[in-house]
């Protein structure tokens, strides 16, 4: 009698799959991700204090592959190094609209504030495919204003030849007894400056971008100074100190007007007349004494007087 053996051959079937793909289904993901928001990696706007919401639109659509219709995952990072999916809806579109109900919510429950720098970036894949590409990152930067400028004497005199007529303006920080807060505070580092003078306080010319330069003012003038602070190349406006009235006094050449008086009578008077070409401005910031100091006047004229001996101070 014959054995009749049955040979059962079991066939195993394996599909092959690219890495990243999804089993049974090849992927051939795309090779570019496209550009978002600019051309640029980082494409950064930059804002002062409070972010003002823009739309993330596409620039440049993904190229490479083949396969199915795109699929998109946008994210979010607080620091550009851990990026959070956008799971929702609004997260998976080929645009990120940040003002939509939606978002807003969402993104105030993963902890996003408008006061901080954010960075969103776009991923893409073929339907096929289980891994995203990413396209370039885009940068919502926030620079925080300067909290105070600092501030300076509101008025501050030279003499004509003193520190070859000009000042450091770091000086200021102690004039006459008292210290001034000079240099700025908060916001964010480092500031850049600008330091400004005007004859009228009306039109401004920036002479200096150096925190604390030498001035030199023209002698015999009254001229006016302020600085300006804000957050390195931020687009925040510069924050002001208050403005500085400077005085740089010629040597005065005194020349004196006497009336003699009448008799006995006060009717005699002395003009001091300064000859050296300071402003009329600056003359007015003298004060005369013709008591050895005990009373004092701004007045350059001395008038009622009677004859006598006078000093003047």
């Amino acid at each position: 009698m014959k054995q009749i053996f049955r040979i059962v051959f079991w066939i195993t079937i394996l599909v092959a799959t690219k890495s990243g793909g999804l089993a049974g289904q090849p992927c051939n993901n795309y090779t570019f991700a496209g550009l978002v928001g600019g051309s640029t990696n980082p494409t950064t706007t930059s804002f002062c204090d409070v972010i003002i919401p823009v739309p993330i639109n596409q620039v440049a659509a993904p190229t490479g592959g083949s396969g199915g219709s795109p699929e998109y995952q946008w994210q979010i990072s607080f620091n550009g190094l851990t990026w959070i999916n956008l799971d929702i809806p609004d997260g998976r579109n080929q645009n990120l609209l940040l003002t939509t109900p939606q978002m807003v919510t969402y993104l105030s429950s993963i902890g996003y504030i408008n006061t901080q720098t954010t960075y969103f970036r776009r991923g893409v894949r073929r339907p096929e495919c289980t891994d995203y590409l990413y396209s370039n990152i885009r940068e919502l930067k926030v620079y925080q204003q300067v909290d105070q400028p600092g501030s300076f004497p509101e008025e501050y005199v030279i003499c004509a030849g003193t520190n070859n007529q000009c000042i450091p303006t770091a000086n200021f920080a102690n004039y006459q007894s008292v210290s001034y807060p000079i240099n700025p505070t908060g916001g964010t580092l480092p500031y850049e400056f600008i330091w400004q003078m005007s004859a009228n306080l009306s039109s401004w010319t920036t002479f200096s971008t150096e925190a604390l330069p030498q001035i030199c003012p023209p002698q015999g003038t009254r001229t006016y100074y302020r600085r300006g602070v804000r957050p390195l190349n931020s687009p925040c406006p510069y924050s002001y100190t208050n403005v500085i009235e400077l005085y740089h006094v010629k040597p005065l050449n005194i020349q004196l007007n006497i009336e003699n008086p009448e008799c006995i009578n006060q009717t005699g008077s002395i003009t001091l007349n300064d000859l050296s070409g300071n402003d009329p401005l600056v003359l007015g910031q003298f004060s005369y004494s013709i008591d050895n100091g005990q009373n004092w006047q701004t007045s350059n004229v001395f008038a009622n007087l009677s004859p006598g001996n006078y000093t003047i101070i």
